[in-house]
């Protein structure tokens, strides 16, 4: 993952950088997994509800305005 400067339109409130190239998923999924290295990166089981809980919460406060080109 990089940051780096934005080439889309950008909203007031932004602060002129933003992630590029990956999926609103992608991004959660990379900050979800730097909080809890013990997964190894698999997938939360479905009986796993606070971690799911968690990475939706990361996904749901994530700017309405990254940039994803696919």
């Amino acid at each position: 993952m990089r940051w780096t400067p934005r080439d889309c339109e950008q909203p007031p409130e932004s602060d002129g950088y933003d992630v590029v190239n990956y999926s609103p998923n992608e991004v959660a999924d990379a900050v979800f997994y730097a909080r809890h290295p013990e997964l190894k990166g698999r997938k939360i089981r479905p009986g796993e509800t606070n971690l799911a809980r968690e990475w939706s919460a990361i996904q749901n406060r994530l700017p309405e305005f990254i940039c994803y080109n696919p």
